[in-house]
């Protein structure tokens, strides 16, 4: 068995058990649970969105920088 297939049948293994224990617990416990993974998902997303905004942020640094390069360099040659 390949380290892939070893983590996806542990990763199996884990979903099934979580799920018999999820289906035994009264619904205020499930609740809390879909609620913690609802915050899981918002951290997640919260996180892509700052890694986009971070990138967005240098590519225009970079734009800056390149135009202030050329400006000071005489760089272009359309003068």
């Amino acid at each position: 068995m390949t380290r892939h297939e070893n983590e996806e049948q542990n990763n199996r293994q884990f979903l099934d058990e979580f799920l018999e224990l999820y289906r035994q617990l009264s619904p205020w416990g499930r609740f809390q649970i879909d609620l913690y993974l609802n915050w899981l998902s918002v951290q997640r997303q919260l996180g892509k969105v700052a890694w986009d905004w971070l990138m967005l942020q240098w590519k225009i640094d970079q734009a800056i920088a390149t135009r202030l390069y050329e400006k000071h360099t005489d760089f272009r040659q359309d003068k």
